[in-house]
């Protein structure tokens, strides 16, 4: 990753380079020389690959290929029907699941506040 990081840099230095001397032989004028040098160190900033870029591209690569899951669901078919009536919940859960039980009261919000309601 050094060696990487300095190749980079000396191709950044004879661009320089290689700027610095057009403007020498008046081949570009200074407002010329004076707009790319800055341009160029700022580009410096898209070419850089940090570790924060691997993790990503890591990351993306755990990602399962989502076209072949989807195309193994459509051949699949589609669901097959319930079985049966649906029928109501036991008494015993509607009795555990009920508002008093919650300990919460109609039309209020968590921590026994009203809701805010625009107006």
């Amino acid at each position: 990753m050094a060696f990487l990081s300095a190749l980079v840099a000396v191709m950044y230095l004879i661009g320089a380079g290689a700027l610095g001397l057009a403007a020498y032989h008046h081949d570009v004028g200074l407002r010329t020389l004076a707009v790319m040098l800055p341009m160029l160190a700022l580009t410096m900033q898209v070419g850089g690959v940090s570790g924060a870029d691997v993790s990503l591209e890591q990351m993306l690569a755990a990602v399962p290929d989502v076209d072949g899951l989807v195309a193994r669901l459509d051949r699949s078919g589609p669901a097959p029907p319930l079985r049966g009536p649906l029928r109501p919940a036991p008494a015993d859960v509607r009795a555990t699941a009920s508002w008093r039980s919650s300990g919460l009261r109609r039309g209020t919000g968590v921590g026994g506040r009203r809701p805010h309601t625009p107006g």
